[in-house]
């Protein structure tokens, strides 16, 4: 097979010097300076010699004699379509993550566009290489960007609910409805409501352990309430407050100084000038008293 010089690497130090290494990097080929920057303009913007150059590469790659040939020719086909890649991770882009990622995933789906593509097919490499792409950032998202994974439709529903948001803020000059942004998609508000909670609650989790703006000394997880039992006793406490308080003053202070201070009989007895047999039967006596009262259905209503 023989090789087109003209197609192929065209650095200094020879046309195939610089390109021996194999094609593993997604932002540049190993062997090779880093990629020029390119602007993120549309791949038809690149030129009208772009399809052109394309097929010359093709055609290098596919009568490429040896390895060196080979991967420069492949080099330069992803570095013209660079362009192509970083638009299609611009559509992808979200506030949460790093886009940078990103960029990078759509550059290798761009490289096993060029490495997969079949020139003899006939189709424009761009019409491969976009759903190729864009296949590869998906499949990042659903397995990398989601910390609540959600249904894959709704995964999938993602940017197209962002783009059509996004374009309808500009167009009417305010953040549109869900109903708006359904219509322009043709699918059930329903679905717009789920992708949107879904983004809002899968994609932006936050660790217990961070902490609040409010407090920054006060870890979410300290914010977190927990089931107050007490709750469950504040009937019985509502009721049982007016008979209390309808009893003698010893029989209060016995009340007091056992249930809410914790003394034992024997220190209730020498804080009153009792015996602990004595203070055992007032005890008994008075929860007999109030419970009874608690019970009886007359004093329950009036209450």
């Amino acid at each position: 097979m023989t090789t087109n010089p003209t197609v192929g690497c065209d650095h200094e130090g020879g046309p195939h010097d610089a390109c021996p290494a194999a094609v593993t990097s997604p932002s540049f080929l190993p062997g090779r300076s880093p990629v020029r920057a390119v602007p993120d303009l549309p791949v038809t913007a690149l030129g009208d010699d772009r399809d052109a150059r394309t097929h010359e590469l093709f055609q290098a790659r596919d009568d490429a004699s040896d390895s060196a040939t080979l991967h420069c020719a492949v080099s330069d086909l992803v570095e013209l379509h660079l362009p192509l890649a970083r638009s299609i991770a611009n559509r992808y882009r979200t506030q949460h993550g790093d886009h940078a990622d990103l960029v990078q995933v759509a550059y290798l789906g761009l490289v096993k566009a060029v490495l997969r593509f079949r020139a003899d097919v006939g189709a424009p490499f761009v019409s491969f290489a976009v759903p190729t792409i864009t296949g590869e950032v998906r499949r990042h998202f659903r397995d990398h960007a989601w910390d609540i994974r959600p249904p894959r439709n709704l995964q999938e529903l993602r940017p197209d609910v962002d783009r059509a948001s996004q374009e309808l803020t500009q167009e009417l000059g305010r953040t549109p409805s869900v109903g708006q942004i359904a219509e322009r998609l043709g699918i059930a508000v329903r679905d717009v409501t789920n992708t949107q909670r879904a983004v809002s609650t899968g994609l932006n989790m936050h660790s217990l352990e961070a902490l609040t703006d409010s407090a920054p000394s006060l870890s979410l997880r300290e914010t977190i309430g927990a089931p107050d039992h007490e709750l469950e006793l504040v009937t019985e406490r509502l009721s049982l407050r007016p008979l209390v308080a309808a009893l003698p003053e010893r029989d209060r202070s016995i009340l007091v100084l056992r249930f809410a201070e914790g003394y034992t009989q024997r220190q209730i007895a020498s804080e009153l000038h009792l015996s602990q047999t004595q203070v055992c039967r007032l005890l008994t006596r008075i929860l007999h008293d109030l419970r009874e009262q608690l019970e009886d259905p007359v004093l329950d209503g009036q209450a």
